[in-house]
């Protein structure tokens, strides 16, 4: 990493810090679930909570809490993974324009001061899906384990990591053999047991917060939870919301969608499931990959254009010694 680099990410963690310290909204959509959950396992709470779909992530946030118990310290837990998502998006495409891009994001910082754990699921998917390609590239199986540990880990911590775990065996590894899968879910299921083995200390119950989880989604789906929407506010959310993720994603068009069929499906698969749900606040998830495919874009389209102008230039040097 160089100093440039270095200089932008210290820059990106600094500026995240300042937002969070003069931030003053701190009741966002379901902070209080997690936040109380982590309350109660670093014995900050008054009572027993059992208002959650999952106990991982507040089992974290206790840790968090126990070192620094105040709301700071929780605010930028979160913050924490956004730095490394940029960090990662560099690392993969070793640019720096793939930092600034994601740094820029006005999504990132609608969700800056956000607890929740779909701030270590952006990163956990990005690695996912980085490992996936590896494994592609290269078909050593030690990506393969990599991209499904992650993934695991995701619907540990986030109910609705389970759904994007289906969209991402679907678009990734649906034309592989059966074995391959098979290993792949091996891996998965190593660390989606975290969520298992947790319910079952707490309740008794193995399942206990996954069935929770989906019974509450199938009460929403059928208007038995969640009526109070509303749906035209929210869909006016979404018709920015390409401009909510990135400025420049309107150029999301030039992707040549044959040599990124898998990532046009898994986007959209995962898109249509956000938005069926109306919660903007699930994209920063997806965000990164998004904002990965279209970064290696540009960077080609910038590569080919000084190809071209070199040509040319080289061409009017030889016409003027001719």
């Amino acid at each position: 990493m160089n100093k440039k680099v270095l200089f932008t990410v210290l820059l990106f963690a600094l500026a995240l810090l300042v937002f969070n310290i003069y931030t003053t909204k701190v009741i966002f959509t379901d902070v209080a679930q997690y936040l109380n959950v982590g309350k109660e396992f670093a014995n900050l709470a008054v009572s027993k909570v059992r208002n959650t779909p999952g106990y991982a992530y507040g089992f974290i946030l206790g840790e968090v809490l126990k070192f620094s118990p105040t709301l700071l310290a929780a605010k930028l837990f979160n913050a924490f993974w956004l730095v490394l998502d940029g960090i990662l998006l560099y690392f993969i495409t070793r640019r720096w324009r793939s930092l600034i891009l994601w740094m820029f994001s006005p999504l990132v910082w609608y969700m800056g001061s956000w607890i929740s754990p779909l701030m270590p699921a952006s990163f956990l998917l990005l690695f996912a899906y980085y490992n996936i390609k590896q494994f592609e590239k290269t078909n050593k199986k030690k990506y393969l384990a990599f991209s499904g540990l992650a993934l695991g880990l995701i619907s540990t911590l986030w109910w609705a990591g389970i759904y994007l775990s289906v969209f991402f065996v679907l678009s990734f590894l649906s034309f592989r053999k059966l074995l391959l899968t098979i290993f792949f879910g091996f891996f998965f299921a190593l660390t989606f047991s975290l969520r298992i083995l947790m319910d079952y200390s707490l309740f008794g119950l193995p399942f206990y917060s996954s069935l929770k989880g989906f019974g509450s989604n199938i009460a929403y789906g059928v208007g038995l939870a969640g009526a109070e929407r509303a749906l035209t506010s929210t869909l006016g959310e979404f018709a920015l919301l390409v401009v909510i993720i990135s400025p420049i994603l309107f150029r999301f068009y030039r992707v040549n969608p044959i040599e990124n069929m898998k990532e046009y499906l898994f986007l959209f698969l995962t898109s249509a499931l956000f938005i069926a749900n109306l919660q903007l606040r699930y994209f920063i998830v997806i965000a990164p990959i998004m904002l990965l495919v279209l970064s290696m874009k540009i960077l080609l389209s910038a590569i080919n254009q000084a190809y071209l102008q070199r040509r040319h230039f080289l061409s009017m040097a030889k016409n003027i010694q001719g």
